[in-house]
């Protein structure tokens, strides 16, 4: 049954750009992720295209635009991921680019274990 999953980022010197990277051991998530993205698998959470909010709203719930753009502090909570993503088994990997306003790079890579 699904549980509470939620991640914080901090930025202290604030967002200005935030892309996640997705990636997959199963080649169904990764075309899933990129049929509704046009055929990308980042998805950009500053400005996002509307493939990418259509990814946000279908499988994955991520934050974007202003509630990302220019902030120290995200919150995701992506309990409501859980029912899709157990549709997609494999090792499914989230990699966040951030570049601070002041130019400072940092990526991140989460792993979600789908059995």
């Amino acid at each position: 049954s699904p549980f509470v999953f939620t991640l914080k980022a901090s930025v202290p010197n604030k967002v200005k750009y935030f892309t996640v990277e997705v990636k997959s051991t199963n080649p169904v998530f990764i075309g899933a992720v990129g049929d509704i993205n046009v055929g990308s698998n980042i998805l950009d959470l500053v400005n996002p295209s509307d493939g990418a909010k259509a990814v946000f709203s279908e499988i994955l719930p991520f934050p974007y635009g202003d509630v990302v753009n220019n902030q120290s502090e995200i919150d995701f909570d992506l309990s409501d991921a859980q029912t899709p993503l157990l549709a997609f088994t494999g090792t499914h990997t989230f990699i966040m680019h951030v570049t601070d306003q002041s130019g400072c790079k940092k990526d991140i890579a989460i792993n979600l274990v789908v059995e």
